[in-house]
């Protein structure tokens, strides 16, 4: 039978979990040390405040706090992974893969374990080993998404796109409502070439954590590269632009004396703003068919960044 005291241990290392899981690391902190006051001996207390720790930026003190949580329970396979993660952090990627290690050897084949070793491996540029090792955590546990997800970043840096793509799918379809799969899957859309797909899925990832700048980021990109792309229509702006200014005997020796001038350059200037423009509305009504918000939100986005710009740039004055 628990003392009241020790209730109210796990009742702040409970609220310390949920205030790190929204991000509020320094509630979060406050929870777990209350927790440690009323039980030094608790060791999911100490865990908690590493957690808090982490996401305040002070890896050093967190992992003074998980090996105190060791020290409380020596086989906690938290503990351990929790260790190798916070040395990760530190970049000792070696000491993290130790950490991880003695994690599986308590409990052998435990998935989020077999994830935390590929990372780690990865980070030791072990390819190879990495790959094997997220193959089995998927085979331990196939309805994670995070195997997914770290499956489809391997596969891209080892030119897997199709693969890579497959598995930021499944990545998405495994974590509903998550803007992390999407920011993912957007990723590897757009590796794959599917831009406006791309799209669509950061703009997904928006409208689930409007606060993560990353999707918002990635959107602008992915619908700039749409609007950048040459329109179909260029070559005949083109030419319709340069007769019409120059009229029709100047263009003509624009267009065919290469040897006194580079026709492409002046074409481009002449053309460029027309031919964006065109190419803009068509991006946008393509875009609109899909979804109304997406340009919307790629229009807000840009203002903001340029406010930020100019502001940025008053202060330096």
């Amino acid at each position: 039978m628990s003392t009241p005291e020790h209730g109210g241990y796990h009742a702040h290392v409970r609220r310390a979990e949920a205030l790190t899981n929204l991000g509020r690391a320094e509630q979060a902190l406050q929870q777990a040390r209350a927790a440690i006051g009323l039980d030094p001996g608790g060791y999911d207390g100490w865990l908690e405040a590493a957690r808090a720790l982490l996401d305040l930026g002070r890896p050093e003190e967190a992992l003074e706090h998980v090996d105190k949580g060791i020290a409380c329970r020596p086989r906690s396979v938290w503990a351990w992974r929790l260790r190798s993660f916070v040395l990760s952090r530190l970049g000792r990627h070696e000491e993290a893969l130790a950490a991880v290690d003695h994690a599986l050897s308590v409990q052998p084949g435990e998935a989020a374990s077999l994830r935390r070793r590929a990372r780690c491996l990865w980070a030791l540029q072990r390819g190879d080993e990495a790959l094997a090792q997220i193959h089995l955590a998927i085979a331990a546990e196939p309805d994670n998404a995070e195997g997914h997800g770290f499956l489809s970043d391997l596969c891209h840096a080892r030119r897997m796109t199709e693969q890579g793509l497959a598995a930021a799918r499944r990545a998405a379809e495994l974590a509903p409502g998550l803007a992390w799969p999407l920011h993912c899957l957007g990723d590897a859309l757009e590796r794959a070439g599917q831009l406006e797909e791309s799209a669509q899925a950061f703009l997904q990832a928006v409208r689930s954590d409007p606060a993560h700048p990353y999707g918002k980021r990635r959107l602008v990109v992915v619908v700039e590269e749409l609007v950048g792309k040459a329109a179909p229509a260029f070559r005949a702006l083109s030419t319709l632009a340069v007769v019409a200014l120059l009229g029709g005997a100047a263009a003509l020796s624009v267009l065919t004396e290469s040897a006194l001038i580079c026709p492409g350059l002046i074409l481009a200037a002449l053309v460029h703003p027309v031919s964006l423009a065109v190419r803009q509305g068509q991006v946008k009504r393509r875009l609109d068919r899909r979804d109304p918000g997406i340009w919307k939100l790629y229009r807000q986005v840009k203002r903001a960044a340029s406010a930020a710009s100019k502001q940025a740039a008053s202060s330096l004055r």
